[in-house]
C-alpha cells in the first residue's frame, strides 16, 4: 500500500448482501432519488481532519462504487454530481475536485484544481441497473480514471492539490451549489475512499475485487484519509479521521438483513433470518450449493413488501448426500434488483467422530472452518510451531462455522490446530 509523503432519497440497503457481479459491491449502499434534500453533507473542507492533509501535495485517490437507477429522472441534474468539493455558495466550479458526469451524464468525470482546474472523462457510457467502480488519481504529473480496473483516460497535470476555499462543503450523490439544481444524482453509491497517494493499477483492482485486502479490517491502512460504506446504517467515517457525514431527514432502511444462520441435525437443514425493516421487498430465494458457484434454489419466500418492524424467516431444506454445503439468499426487489447474502456453510458428516473443512485453502485473507463444536479451542501456528493465534481475528458465525481473518499474517504456510488433530493451510 501506498504511503502517506436527512431525506427521503438517501436509503441504506442491506449490511449483508452482495451484489453478483465483478466488483465487490457488497454491505449498506446509500440510495439517492435527486429529490431536494437527497444526499450527505460532510462539511467544510477546512474542518475536515486528515482531507485537508491533500492541500499543498501532489498526490491523491478517490475510489467508490456506483449505480444509475433512473439517468432521466426528473430531477436528474446535468454533470450529476458523486463525491465532490466545491464551493457552495460561489460557483461551483471553485473547489477542490469533482466526481461527476459530463452535461448529459453519458461519460463519468473526474476534475482536479491544481494551480488551474482540469478535467478527464471515461469512454464507458454508464446505464441503469449497472454497478460501476471508479477509480481517480493524481501522483503530481498524470490524471488517470478507471472504471471496472481499466484505465480508461489520462491527462498530465503538475502543481500541489489546491487548498481549501473558504466556503468549500464535501457532498455525496451532488454538489453542495445551488447552481445547476445542485447538480443530483439518482441512484447507489458506495465503498467511498480517499488516500493522500496515487494507487498503482494493481492497488486498485485489488480493491475493486476485494476492499478489504487494501482497507484493511480496522480501516487504518497507511495512505488512507477517509473511508465510507455506509455498513452501520451511518454515514460515518470508517477511518480514525471521523469525518461523518449528515444525512439528509426522512432517511429509511429498505431490507435490513440483522440475522442469517444455517442449522440442522444431520440431513434436515433450518435456514433461518431476520429482517429489521424492509422496503420494496418482493421476495427472498433460498439457494444450496456443493461447491459454491453452481446453486440451486431450496424454496422461495415471499418478503414482506414494506415493513418497519421485526420480520423473522424460516425454511427447511432435506440434504440428499453427507458432505459440505453451502447456502445463500437471494433477495430481489419489485423492480427486479436481486443482491445476495454471505454464504453460510452446513457439513453433514459421518456418523461418530466429527468431520473438519477449511475453505478457501489456499486463501489471500479469509479462511472459514466448518464442523467444529462451539467453543472448540483453536490455535494456529507457523511452520516453526510458533503460536500467531494472537495475530488473526476469529468470529464465530454458527454453532458448526468460525471464520478466521488472516489479513496480519505473512503469506506463508500454516497449521491449524484441533484437538481432533492438524490441517494445513497456505496463505497467498
Amino acid at each position: 500500500m501506498c504511503i502517506a509523503n436527512k431525506t427521503k432519497g438517501l436509503i441504506l440497503f442491506l449490511l449483508s448482501f452482495t451484489s453478483y457481479s465483478t466488483i465487490a459491491q457488497s454491505g449498506l449502499y446509500a440510495i439517492f432519488d435527486a429529490s431536494q434534500n437527497s444526499y450527505i453533507d460532510l462539511g467544510v473542507g477546512n474542518n475536515l481532519g486528515c482531507l485537508d492533509t491533500l492541500s499543498d501535495g501532489d498526490s491523491m485517490t478517490i475510489t467508490l462504487s456506483v449505480r444509475w437507477t433512473d439517468l432521466n429522472g426528473t430531477n436528474v441534474g446535468n454533470w450529476a454530481n458523486l463525491f465532490t468539493a466545491s464551493d457552495s455558495t460561489g460557483s461551483g466550479d471553485n473547489g477542490v475536485w469533482w466526481v461527476q458526469h459530463n452535461n448529459n451524464n453519458t461519460k463519468f468525470e473526474f476534475a482536479l484544481h491544481t494551480s488551474s482546474r482540469t478535467y478527464i472523462q471515461s469512454t464507458t457510457k454508464p446505464v441503469d441497473g449497472t454497478w460501476y467502480h471508479l477509480a481517480m488519481t493524481y501522483d503530481g504529473s498524470t490524471m488517470k480514471l478507471y472504471v471496472n480496473g481499466n484505465l480508461e483516460s489520462s491527462r498530465s497535470k503538475t502543481g500541489n492539490i489546491r487548498q481549501f476555499p473558504a466556503k468549500t462543503k464535501l457532498n455525496i450523490g451532488r454538489w453542495a451549489n445551488p447552481g445547476n439544481a445542485y447538480r443530483k444524482f439518482c441512484g447507489n453509491i458506495d465503498n467511498i475512499s480517499v488516500w493522500n497517494c496515487a494507487l498503482s493499477a494493481s492497488q486498485i483492482d485489488s480493491l475493486r475485487t476485494n476492499p478489504t485486502s487494501q482497507i484493511g479490517a480496522s480501516c487504518d491502512t497507511a495512505g488512507l484519509i477517509g473511508y465510507w460504506n455506509f455498513n452501520n446504517n451511518t454515514a460515518d467515517d470508517m477511518t480514525p479521521c471521523g469525518n461523518n457525514g449528515e444525512i439528509g431527514s426522512g432517511t429509511t432502511l429498505p431490507v435490513e438483513l440483522i440475522g442469517f444462520n444455517v442449522t440442522g441435525n444431520d440431513d434436515v437443514v433450518q435456514i433461518q433470518w431476520q429482517t429489521a425493516s424492509e422496503i420494496n421487498n418482493d421476495y427472498f430465494k433460498v439457494e444450496k450449493s456443493t461447491n459454491g458457484t453452481d446453486w440451486e434454489i431450496v424454496s422461495e419466500v415471499t418478503g414482506a413488501g414494506n415493513s418497519s418492524q421485526t420480520t423473522n424467516y424460516k425454511t427447511m431444506d432435506l440434504l440428499s448426500s453427507k458432505g459440505l454445503w453451502y447456502y445463500r439468499l437471494s433477495q430481489t426487489d419489485f423492480d427486479g434488483t436481486t443482491t445476495y447474502s454471505e454464504i453460510r456453510a452446513y457439513l453433514w458428516h459421518k456418523s461418530g467422530k466429527g468431520t473438519i473443512s477449511i475453505y478457501p485453502n489456499p486463501t489471500k485473507q479469509w479462511i472459514n472452518i466448518v464442523g467444529l463444536d462451539s467453543g472448540t479451542d483453536l490455535k494456529i501456528a507457523d511452520v516453526y510451531g510458533k503460536n500467531v493465534t494472537g495475530a488473526v481475528v476469529i468470529n464465530e458465525v454458527s454453532h458448526q462455522q468460525v471464520s478466521v481473518n488472516l489479513e496480519a499474517l505473512p503469506p506463508g504456510i500454516y497449521v491449524v490446530q484441533l484437538p481432533s488433530g492438524s490441517k494445513k493451510i497456505v496463505k497467498q
